[in-house]
């Protein structure tokens, strides 16, 4: 089955620093293929969990959420999808920032089976976000 979805290198770095363990990396690279649409949904109810990143016209961002989970809440402890950290990690504490494929992103590989649609070229914890640019809220 193609995938719609690609990783940079950067991003499968992002990811495996912060999901060290294969299974949880699996999951989140599953529920990109399943949840990410470029362009983003624009829902202002929503604007914390997906939009545009701002500044940067044509890279959109996501929480690793599923359709249908309650908005981020800043207090994850009022969050009713919290993941009690001895049962696996809070994925809504992450973000993919992603863009639309290219060509240029195939770096060679065999389109046979199709094109990607999105193109993931960040993964981000809200701790590391917050050190880059003073917010948790892109």
């Amino acid at each position: 089955m193609p995938r719609r979805v690609d990783w940079s290198s950067r991003a499968d770095q992002d990811l495996a620093r912060a999901f060290p363990r294969e299974g949880d990396r699996l999951a989140i690279k599953n529920l990109a293929e399943a949840e990410l649409e470029y362009p983003p949904r624009l829902d202002p109810a929503r604007r914390a969990d997906e939009g545009y990143v701002a500044g940067y016209p044509s890279l959109a961002f996501r929480r690793a959420l599923a359709r249908g989970a309650p908005t981020w809440a800043d207090d994850l402890e009022d969050d009713p999808e919290r993941v009690d950290p001895e049962e696996g990690p809070e994925y809504g504490a992450y973000l993919y920032v992603y863009r639309a494929w290219t060509t240029a992103d195939a770096g060679g590989a065999s389109m046979r089976h199709g094109r990607p649609k999105i193109y993931v070229t960040r993964f981000f914890g809200n701790e590391e976000l917050k050190d880059k640019i003073g917010s948790a809220r892109p």
